[in-house]
């Protein structure tokens, strides 16, 4: 132990101590093939991160995604796109390496950062030391998604630069300070680094109160944030331009973001850290919360005592706990100031509870030895020792109530349903329903099975941390072999408990080749370059449940087999194929609108079909119904679980996806509009998005027909020729063609009309309009012309 004290006095000692950790449990993913497998990750990191690195390497720009939406700039979405530790390891690595390797460096930094905080205040070596672990591994469960692992070692950090500010006058802190959040607008996810400046100011505000000059070092973090703004404002500004066009222009509702706030069932988790269920709402929360059972005693020990520092981060733990709660009127308040109203989860704060958790167990580690508030600490040993007898009878007379009458359960209980709720239903099957009944009864059964390591291995962890506290509690003299038995038990009980919520699958199984792919790139091979190769999944999310997750409850990679079958947004990605539809919260309104009615799960505003009550072949009906949307928006391929009229869209295959032989099939729409067209019927609207919507529904629109969204086009209307349009060059944000014609008329570019783009006819700019609510156009006078269009996002 004296070795291990000696390497961790040294600045690098403690570094290389705060890897040893996670080169353990994140062994599979950095030596092994391995990836981390969750369905953000599957469905919207993984993709994005592919384009990005594709982008890097082929020299093309990383602002304009043209593989989804009709064109997205999928950099504005909380990526990390302009990160420079992403672009430099994203250039020079393998795309799941370069991850991995950077959730490794950020958590490693956390644990360093939060110890080097905690020895400011001469903590224990190894209280510090379990800090960082408490910090790090309450968040586990985020630390496979890159953007939100990139700002957990800003936190420590900004509190290390803030308290160093405090002790010393240089301006050299100040300035890292202003870099540090500047790499934090560029690499973080904002709710977080929100959250983060939020507690840099209160702590800011403390440590000014304990100054002579109380204004000194609030205004010093005032000015580090502004210099982060400065450095940000890459981010910053297209974000707020195209916020304004997405349905969190105005924020979002009260309603919207208290989804996945704290209910009384979500505390439970700080004892059972995988009791967590939908049902009656009783604990839905995606917050992590567990600390550790020794952690957990520590921290509520801290409590106990009074000092400055620890009535701060008791303070900071306590507000963060409040306004995570339901109906909380201190995250009301929140959602009633500028930015915090665009931002979901109010469980989410917990990330900053977490790290004053973490903070307040170093300091509970301190004091439990020391021979104070004994009744204090002889109370909570008997708490938790019946807390552990408690989880334990409860989990063992469920299991048994469960082994007996489990049948007995779901039999009265899908007989109640039929009788009193399944005429109320959308009229699916009545095994369908009964399979979702015997899922809730499962999953309320799972969450006491003292069978399941999930439930007995925290219990376990429960009992022994009472065993080990009472007996170094009442043998002072072995003080010595404290520090290091915590130390490892806890260790322990975060890889035991942590293991279980870490899916890995082999990156090769990533890589497969649905069936579907393999039939789309060959036939989008025959196409011509200016033709429209757009797939539409319709109603992916809605097909997956219904066809695997009720009936089969797959595990493991069965899931991501489903969605890449059904090329669901956005892991068109990976297959280089163009999907309509786009998995991003910032999409914009227009587009979001159309795609609402044809299908997809992802819009977020409009009228969805996927969500409206009625069969899915009603469903299949309606999408028929609105075909002239598919041909406008130049859709050529449906990919579907549910059968199409084949006399409107001829089926082109027929497979089945593994492991359970669900049909699935593909369709073409034949009368899918070009990506370039000269149009025919022209005619135009204000310049309005509703009332452009408004006249999109109710137009015929023939063949190649248009409306123009302009006030003074009335000598460019009338009907145009079909002219001839040569495609001779486009990469991602640029395109270059050639257009003739025998009259003037214009030129549709079916592409997203979003800020950024602009266009030259033989080198001459020339205003963009917007046509059929979505795409451009350009006024093209007779003859042969050279056309480009150029995008760059801050031409804003």
């Amino acid at each position: 132990m004296g070795c291990l004290e000696k390497i961790a006095s040294r600045w690098w000692g403690m570094l290389i101590l705060s890897s040893i950790p996670f080169f353990i449990i994140l062994a599979p993913v950095l030596f092994a093939g391995r990836i981390f497998l969750d369905s953000d990750l599957t469905n919207w990191v993984y993709p994005i991160y592919q384009f990005y690195q594709q982008s890097l390497a082929q020299g093309e720009s990383i602002f304009w995604n043209p593989n989804n939406f009709s064109g997205f700039p999928s950099f504005i979405g909380s990526m990390g796109f302009l990160s420079p530790l992403h672009f430099v390891l994203f250039r020079l690595l393998p795309l799941f390496t370069a991850y991995n390797l950077i959730i490794f460096l950020n958590v490693t930094l956390a644990l360093f950062f939060t110890w080097r905080f905690l020895r400011k205040f001469n903590l224990p070596m190894c209280a510090g030391f379990i800090g960082g672990l408490v910090y790090v591994f309450s968040q586990w469960p985020w630390v496979h998604n890159i953007t939100i692992v990139n700002a957990l070692p800003v936190l420590p950090l900004l509190f290390l630069i803030l308290w160093r500010i405090k002790e010393k006058t240089d301006s050299w802190s100040m300035l890292f300070g202003g870099l540090l959040i500047g790499y934090g607008f560029l690499s973080v996810h904002l709710n977080w680094l929100a959250m983060i400046l939020s507690a840099g100011f209160l702590f800011s505000l403390f440590l000014g109160w304990f100054d002579s000059k109380k204004w000194l070092v609030p205004l010093k973090f005032f000015l580090m944030v502004l210099m982060g703004i400065v450095i940000g404002s890459f981010i910053i500004w297209p974000l707020l331009n195209y916020n304004d066009l997405s349905a969190r222009s105005n924020g979002l509702s009260y309603q919207e973001t208290t989804g996945g706030a704290l209910m009384f069932g979500d505390f439970l988790r700080y004892f059972l850290p995988y009791f967590k269920t939908s049902i009656f709402d009783l604990a839905a929360s995606s917050s992590q919360l567990y600390l550790g059972i020794l952690p957990l005693f520590f921290l509520v020990l801290a409590f106990g005592f009074r000092t400055s520092l620890i009535t701060f981060f008791s303070f900071l733990f306590f507000l963060c706990l409040l306004i995570s709660v339901k109906y909380s009127p201190l995250f009301w308040i929140l959602h009633e100031l500028p930015v915090f109203n665009s931002f979901r989860g109010p469980s989410r704060w917990m990330f900053v509870g977490s790290f004053a958790a973490a903070v307040l167990t170093g300091f509970g580690i301190k004091y439990f030895l020391i021979e104070e508030k004994n009744r204090w600490k002889t109370l909570l040993l008997k708490i938790l020792k019946w807390i552990g007898w408690f989880f334990l009878s409860v989990s063992v007379v469920s299991s048994l109530v469960f082994y007996f009458f489990r049948d007995r359960f779901i039999s009265l209980a899908q007989s109640y349903f039929d009788k009193t709720f399944y005429s109320q239903t959308s009229g699916l099957s009545i095994e369908y329903y009964h399979e979702v009944i015997k899922g809730m009864l499962t999953e309320i059964e799972q969450l006491f099975n003292i069978l399941s390591p999930r439930v007995f291995l925290p219990i376990i962890f429960i009992l022994a941390s009472y065993f080990i506290l009472r007996y170094f509690y009442k043998n002072k003299s072995s003080v010595n072999y404290f520090f290091p038995t915590i130390s490892m038990f806890i260790l322990l009980n975060f890889f035991s408990v942590s293991a279980l919520d870490y899916s890995v699958i082999s990156s090769k199984d990533f890589y497969r080749q649905p069936t579907t792919v393999e039939y789309l790139k060959k036939d989008i091979n025959q196409l011509q370059p200016e033709e429209s190769r757009r797939v539409l999944s319709f109603l992916p999310g809605f097909s997956e449940y219904n066809k695997l997750t009720v009936p089969y409850r797959p595990k493991g990679i069965e899931p991501f087999i489903f969605q890449s079958e059904m090329l669901t947004p956005n892991l068109n990605l990976f297959y280089g194929l163009e999907s309509i539809d786009v998995y991003d919260n910032l999409m914009s309104r227009r587009m979001s609108r159309i795609l609402a009615l044809i299908g997809s799960d992802r819009a977020t505003i409009g009228e969805k079909l996927a969500n409206l009550k009625i069969t899915p072949q009603e469903k299949a009906k309606k999408l028929e119904e609105r075909k002239k949307l598919l041909n406008l928006l130049g859709i050529r391929y449906i990919i579907s679980v549910f059968p199409l009229n084949e006399k409107i869209f001829p089926q082109l295959l027929i497979t089945r996806i593994p492991p359970y032989d669900i049909p699935l099939n593909i369709y073409e729409n034949p009368e899918a509009r070009p990506l370039l067209y000269f149009a025919n019927r022209v005619r135009t609207v204000e310049p309005d998005e509703y009332l452009a919507y408004q006249r999109l529904l109710k137009e015929s629109l023939g063949e190649r027909d248009i409306f123009i969204e302009c006030s003074d086009c009335s000598e460019q209307l009338g009907i145009g020729h079909k002219g001839k349009v040569v495609l001779e060059a486009r990469t991602n944000s640029f395109i270059q063609l050639t257009a003739e014609s025998i009259t003037s008329n214009w030129l549709v570019f079916s592409e997203n009309h979003l800020p950024g783009w602009r266009a030259w006819i033989d080198n001459q700019e020339v205003d963009i309009y917007t046509v059929n609510s979505v795409y451009m156009a350009v006024f093209v006078p007779i003859g042969q012309h050279q056309v480009v269009f150029k995008y760059n996002p801050y031409n804003l």
